[in-house]
């Protein structure tokens, strides 16, 4: 439902619009339609999270080594940004079909299946256009990423320093309860989203391949003067309060 309304120029958001729109797909497609691109979703999540979490330890045990120092908000924020940006690269494609998949209006999808999408998209507009938005998607994730790996660690790192200063007991091999990294990673999660989302509404749209931006800038600047700030740059922004905090601090805590 997020996605739609990004990538829409003239359709107004609010939550009860967005609760009408999903009544409306359950009563023309079923429920299970509230899914659609889900499939591509989750074979893009998986090695994302897998590479970035990876990258995120490495690229700070590095930093740090190299440094001297132990971690502190730079390193995290270093090995953040390095992660998020190699994820992203090495997944995009199918980050950009699930786009052209969840922005569907339409209860009759433009593309029959994952491979009929992939190969209509390359004959018609160019094996580059697998990565349109990769710009403004980089712009976007590397803060976010920094902002959200060294917000979630420093905040577990104050949790446990708190807990020691109470003289309470930690978990196993010194970790937090699971209810506070949870909290963590959701507090943290809010925090980048938050941030960034402007460049996330632009990535949508370009991804979408229904609007044409030059450049990053210039999206951010046209929707800006067409749509305004709350409803256009910030469009969607209540629904992430709700899918953002609970994806990152699932993310963070299973991780």
């Amino acid at each position: 439902v997020k996605i739609m309304y990004q990538v829409s120029e003239t359709r107004p958001f609010s939550v009860s619009s967005g609760l009408r729109t999903a009544q409306k797909i359950v009563k023309e497609a079923g429920f299970t339609a509230l899914w659609r691109g889900n499939t591509i979703a989750v074979c893009r999540d998986m090695p994302y999270a897998a590479i970035m979490f990876a990258s995120f330890s490495f690229i700070q045990e590095a930093a740090c080594g190299w440094s001297g120092r132990p971690p502190d908000v730079a390193s995290r924020s270093f090995a953040g940004c390095a992660a998020g940006a190699i994820a992203t690269c090495l997944t995009y494609p199918l980050d950009m079909l699930r786009a052209r998949f969840g922005a569907e209006w339409s209860s009759n999808p433009r593309y029959a299946s994952y491979s009929e999408g992939v190969r209509q998209i390359v004959r018609r507009e160019g094996f580059l256009a697998l990565f349109s938005g990769l710009r403004p998607t980089l712009l976007g994730i590397m803060p976010y990423s920094a902002l959200s790996f060294a917000a979630f660690e420093t905040l577990k790192a104050h949790l446990k320093h708190r807990h020691e200063m109470r003289g309470e007991p930690l978990g196993v091999r010194g970790e937090l309860p699971v209810r506070e990294k949870l909290f963590a990673g959701g507090a943290a999660g809010l925090f980048a989203q938050s941030s960034t989302y402007p460049l996330h509404v632009v990535r949508r749209r370009m991804q979408a391949g229904r609007v044409a931006y030059t450049s990053t800038w210039q999206g951010l600047r046209q929707i800006y003067a067409t749509e305004g700030v709350a409803g256009g740059l910030f469009k969607g922004l209540t629904l992430t309060f709700i899918k953002g905090p609970m994806q990152s601090a699932i993310g963070f805590t299973v991780n």
